[in-house]
């Protein structure tokens, strides 16, 4: 497993680094989708805001990193694919547990907003489009 970082975040490079990941770094301006050519199946990507065709069927697994997260970025983080939305400076002890977890699949988000998408879905059944 990968792990790509924007390449100014040289901090979280050096940290995954020392936690014995191999990271590769994309430049700043790269959009998902030329990004998305670099990477395997089951790779992470750190990355810092929501393309517009999100994260869905991409082969990595994303989280997303932000300064600030409310509920609402949440929700559309995971709702865009991403599997985890943490804040930029996490303690290395967190990003281990965060990158494990991603790296298995699993999200990495509160159970509110697991619940919201669940109520979502739910609903969505109840009401189906009629085409």
């Amino acid at each position: 497993m990968k792990i790509f970082v924007q390449e100014t975040e040289t901090d979280l490079a050096a940290l995954l680094q020392k936690l014995g990941h191999e990271v590769e770094s994309y430049p700043a301006t790269i959009r998902y989708g030329d990004l998305e050519e670099r990477v395997h199946q089951g790779d992470l990507v750190f990355w810092n805001q929501i393309p517009p065709h999100g994260f869905i069927g991409s082969k990595a697994h994303v989280i997303l990193m932000s300064a600030t997260i409310t509920d609402t970025q949440e929700y559309a983080a995971a709702k865009a694919g991403a599997l985890a939305y943490i804040p930029d400076h996490m303690p290395e002890h967190m990003l281990k547990h965060v990158i494990e977890s991603v790296a298995k699949g699993e999200t990495w988000i509160t159970r509110h907003t697991i619940a919201r998408m669940f109520d979502e879905y739910a609903k969505s059944m109840d009401n189906p489009q009629v085409s």
